[in-house]
């Protein structure tokens, strides 16, 4: 008897074919087993129905780590004769029906041979296995196979073929094997001299001696060019920053290993097993004593107390730390609203910000940033903040509302990814910048390009955000008129809401679900500036039933940028603003900006905007330096407080009753105020201003007799928010985060697939918002 076992999910190049090699080998069966378009395809002979079972159960009790196995099936098929079992290529156009595996962060047995002096890859800077390694950076087409990536140039020397051809080998059937004889070279280039080296040996030496004088060093990575020089050094940190023009971002500070990370972060276990895991993001965590007393702190995260931290997820970047031994600031090799420069013939460009450049010759497909997330400090809950390399592009979800057609969501302009439902699978790209550069929008659709050669798919369908003026809406409506395919454009709040639901596969719910959207800027369908929605989901229909006070929308896009004119906005008729905030403009500002607010105008909900405005009052920010600034000034102000206090809670702002739509704001601000004039501390306003928030939550919850809350856009990235949630109405209510994907404008795009597979009043949006705008 000849049976048939389809194993889909994400089962290539993660070493399914050795393992199934293995167990065919230890039940002593014959067949085949290949990687084909839609999955891992085993063929094999059996006597007895059971002999197969009993095989089947064998490969699934010990899938390979890596794997993720959503389906398989067993089926009898047409005898055919095997004589042994092997492990087979097969190549065909079928549209893949699989889950793209990310790039893998170095696994414990790769680093113990990496600094093992008698392993023949000791201080190797590429190796790898069957288990890590780069995999979506260096696809060029599926299946996965060696020779449709990027490590087809390298031909394995006998040993690693040997390796590559052994059953018994860790290497086994490994895509990327390679070794210092016949893999990846480095290459050094200076500035100065045009000197170029290969020799690792004399690399090395030259790498260490510039970050000893301060240098700033462009590395090639997975994804792409990191940035790095000594985070002990104040003026290599600052000539950093005066390159690439970034006054107060944080950077990321990469340690040689937890054990060197503890000495400066007091680092809670979930913390550490997100570092340690194979994705090995940037994650952000409170900084100790001693990071203020070593490290330059005022340079790596100015006016903050947190930093974000990484360890080597590659062993290039392990070759590098293990020998400096010290921290090392670690960032984007790009020069500020570009891209990072992922091409190696594009790396001269660098050199406007790095002093020498350290190149290998391992192509990159597609670039990537590190992905980087946090955790709330008393509940623990996981927040990504960026998800790409290690996550992206497969999502892990097993939601009801998938479908076999093909549907391509733009998604947004900040925060920008896109998702294409193809054959079932849902692929949300890598995090892909804000796209008011050209830079990002080529980035943007070459990734887009990449997706469409990978998955072999043409949309029947393509959704984007409501905003007609978004790149990605434009570059939605072109993509719409050259495959002559509908245009359906979704509301941006609701499609966060969407993406929520959807994540948590909630669309079936029997109850009645909350959902509070809070953002910094999306269109609302009546023509205003939404971003402090409450909706309410219910047999698969949404409607918005609250919305924090509107404020007057300043300056348009610049209010985004500049807490003062937010705050402005805020407290616009309040008693006492005028002696905090006059000082802040000009006389012809403040005589304009009087104006405007004494006229009708656009009308704007904002949730980050409100941040952005308080922030602005107790003096924190004036201008951002980044997106976000303020909100993130203001949430340390509010957990220092709560943190010398030990989380006992002061009193919040918000006492007023919920007689309407619209929850009233200009008495909390009021009082924000009040307590402004009348001396209290920064800190303690700011904690009072997050628990209001959550109190508003609470009275909003209670009010509209639900059970289920579930929480989306780029104001839940705020852990301390979270945290106030969770402590008052985590005892009460069913409370949805997400948890694989940002609550920022990066879910959007799979919101929109979520809406549009399951909201019956999809159609209407746009045409009530054409209605309201022409209004």
């Amino acid at each position: 008897m000849t049976f048939h076992l389809h194993i889909s999910g994400r089962v290539q190049g993660v070493g399914f074919r050795p393992h199934v090699y293995k167990c065919a080998t230890e039940k002593n069966i014959s067949g085949c087993v290949s990687n084909e378009a839609d999955g891992v395809h085993v063929f094999f002979n059996c006597t007895f129905q059971k002999q197969a079972d009993d095989f089947v159960k064998l490969i699934m009790a010990g899938a390979p780590s890596r794997s993720i196995i959503q389906h398989w099936h067993l089926t009898e098929t047409t005898p055919q004769p095997f004589s042994q079992f092997s492990i087979q290529m097969k190549e065909n156009n079928a549209s893949p029906d699989l889950l793209i595996s990310p790039d893998f962060a170095m696994c414990p047995q790769c680093r113990d041979e990496f600094h093992d002096t008698k392993n023949r890859r000791y201080q190797y800077p590429f190796i790898t296995c069957t288990l890590c390694g780069p995999r979506y950076s260096i696809m060029r087409q599926l299946p996965y196979e060696r020779h449709l990536t990027t490590m087809q140039k390298f031909t394995q020397c006998p040993e690693c073929r040997s390796e590559y051809d052994d059953v018994n080998d860790r290497r086994y059937f490994s895509q990327t094997n390679s070794c210092a004889t016949c893999g990846i070279q480095l290459s050094w280039h200076s500035n100065n001299n045009g000197e170029v080296l290969s020799d690792p040996k004399q690399i090395l030496p030259k790498l260490l001696q510039a970050f000893t004088e301060g240098k700033i060093v462009a590395i090639k990575g997975v994804g792409g060019f990191l940035l790095m020089c000594d985070a002990v050094n104040e003026k290599a940190i600052q000539t950093l920053r005066e390159r690439k023009h970034r006054p107060q971002k944080p950077f990321a500070v990469l340690f040689s290993d937890v054990e060197k990370l503890r000495q400066y972060v007091p680092a809670k276990d979930v913390a550490i097993n997100a570092l340690l895991s194979e994705a090995s993001p940037i994650v952000l965590m409170q900084a100790n004593q001693k990071c203020f007393d070593e490290l330059d702190m005022n340079g790596i995260a100015p006016g903050l107390s947190s930093i974000g931290v990484m360890i080597p997820y590659a062993p290039l970047l392990e070759w590098i730390s293990s020998s400096w031994k010290n921290p090392l600031i670690a960032t984007s090799g790009n020069l500020s609203g570009s891209c990072i420069v992922f091409q190696s013939e594009k790396k001269e460009q660098l050199f406007q910000v790095a002093d020498f450049i350290l190149d290998h010759n391992r192509d990159i497909v597609i670039p990537q940033d590190d992905s980087v997330i946090r955790f709330a400090e008393e509940s623990n809950q996981k927040i990504f903040i960026r998800r790409s390399r290690g996550f992206a592009p497969a999502t892990i979800i097993e939601t009801e509302f998938k479908s076999s057609e093909t549907i391509f969501a733009a998604g947004v302009m900040l925060k920008s990814a896109f998702a294409i439902l193809h054959n079932n699978q849902i692929h949300l790209s890598q995090y892909l910048g804000d796209l008011e550069s050209y830079d990002a929008q080529q980035n943007y659709l070459h990734t887009l390009n990449h997706f469409e050669q990978l998955l072999n798919a043409k949309p029947k369908n393509v959704l984007a955000d409501l905003h007609p003026d978004y790149p990605s809406t434009k570059i939605a409506e072109k993509f719409s008129a050259q495959l002559k395919v509908p245009l359906k454009k979704i509301q941006h709040h609701e499609a966060h809401f969407a993406a929520i639901l959807g994540e948590h596969n909630l669309f079936d719910s029997n109850e009645k679900i909350l959902g509070v959207i809070w953002d910094g800027t999306g269109l609302g369908s009546d023509g205003n500036i939404w971003g402090g929605e409450f909706f309410i989901y219910q047999n698969g229909s949404m409607q918005r039933i609250h919305y924090l006070e509107p404020f007057t929308n300043l300056a348009g896009d610049k209010m985004a940028k500049e807490p003062r004119i937010a705050a402005l906005a805020i407290s616009n008729g309040i008693t006492g603003a005028l002696s905090i905030l006059k000082s802040k403009f000009s006389d012809s500002e403040w005589a304009y900006y009087q104006k405007a607010m004494a006229q009708p105008g656009l009308q704007n909900s904002s949730g980050g905007r409100y941040f952005d405005g308080v922030a602005g009052l107790l003096n924190l920010v004036n201008s951002n330096s980044y997106e976000g600034e303020g909100g993130l000034l203001l949430e340390q102000q509010a957990y220092k407080y709560l943190l010398e206090n030990n989380f006992k809670t002061p009193a919040h702002y918000f006492e007023e009753g919920l007689s309407g739509p619209v929850i009233p704001m200009k008495h909390l601000i009021s009082r924000v105020i009040t307590d402004i004039d009348s001396g209290k501390s920064t800190a303690e306003i700011a904690a009072k201003f997050h628990l209001s928030l959550a109190a508003i939550i609470h009275k909003v919850g209670k009010k509209s007799g639900v059970r289920n809350i579930a929480f989306s856009g780029g104001v839940f990235q705020n852990a301390l928010l979270i945290d106030s949630i969770i402590l008052r109405m985590g005892k009460k209510f069913q409370l949805y985060f997400h948890k694989q994907m940002p609550p920022n404008d990066e879910c959007i795009a799979f919101g929109q697939l979520m809406h549009n597979q399951s909201i019956k009043n999809l159609d209407d949006v746009e045409e009530n918002y054409l209605r309201a705008s022409s209004n």
